[in-house]
């Protein structure tokens, strides 16, 4: 432990992470986490078939479960959940990143991940990864077809923290 608490507290250290934007974060959660899986597989998670039940308890046997989850109550689960440190898909970005531990040197953007990635390779003096971003859950999708104004309040209001801490807008992103 000594030697990492002494490379964290090197200043030539560099510390960095990436953000991304609540609204796209909580649509991306749900198309790697739900959107291809019925609600009774979850492509073979157990846990997370679990937490379903737990929080949906009985309404959730009004669905089909041959179908995925709504993302409606995806949203509403997430956003509910979004402090409490349950699943770190789609926990509060801020919770993740206490202010009073580390500190990062650099906070880079999903949504502009080439330029912030350039950033990071130049400051380790190394060239930039090769092949673009990855972990894509597939083509391009505009938020706005996602993000009814209600999921839009909801998202709001539980990543309220997110929002003001990293900057972003709330509006939906196109």
């Amino acid at each position: 432990m000594r030697r990492f608490f002494a490379i964290v507290d090197d200043p030539e250290t560099l510390i960095f992470t990436f953000v991304r934007n609540p609204y796209a974060r909580i649509v991306s959660c749900y198309r790697d986490k739900n959107e291809k899986y019925p609600i009774g597989t979850y492509g073979g998670s157990v846990s997370f078939v679990k937490d379903l039940q737990g929080f949906f308890g009985p309404r959730l046997s009004a669905l089909d479960a041959d179908k995925p989850l709504p993302f409606t109550w995806f949203a509403e689960m997430a956003c509910e959940i979004a402090r409490s440190g349950t699943n770190g898909h789609w926990l509060a970005t801020d919770r993740l990143l206490p202010v009073s531990d580390v500190q990062c040197g650099f906070t880079g953007r999903v949504e502009q991940f080439d330029g912030d990635v350039k950033v990071v390779s130049d400051r380790l003096g190394v060239a930039p990864p090769i092949g673009g971003k990855m972990n894509a859950s597939g083509p391009p999708i505009k938020l706005s077809d996602w993000i009814t104004p209600s999921i839009k309040d909801r998202i709001r209001s539980a990543y309220n923290e997110d929002f003001e801490r990293f900057q972003y807008s709330t509006a939906i992103p196109n």
